[in-house]
């Protein structure tokens, strides 16, 4: 899997559309690239300042493989997109493996 730029802005903005002005990215550790078949951790640590999360969405190649929604049940969802395999059990708002 290869994440691009690209994929972080969207991920950003998926965040940022929800309504959560008073977000602050804290940390973002995504790699750059990653061989066929290899485990990934995917985290975005952020800080909502007092503000309730809306949703988080990951993508790649402009394609969403995966949503969270805390007030969806279950509230991770998982797209099927070619080279992505997500663990929905040790998926959360944070991480995505």
């Amino acid at each position: 899997m290869s994440v691009s730029a690209a994929a972080l802005h969207y991920l950003l903005l998926a965040v940022l559309e929800a309504g959560v002005f008073g977000l602050r990215i804290v940390s973002l550790d995504v790699p750059q690239r990653v061989s066929v078949g290899r485990e990934v951790l995917l985290k975005c640590a952020y800080d909502l300042e007092g503000d309730l999360l809306y949703s988080v969405k990951w993508y790649k190649d402009d394609i969403e493989f995966f949503r969270y929604v805390p007030s969806d049940r279950p509230p991770g969802q998982y797209f099927e997109v070619h080279g992505i395999r997500v663990d929905m059990v040790r998926s959360v708002e944070q991480c995505v493996r």
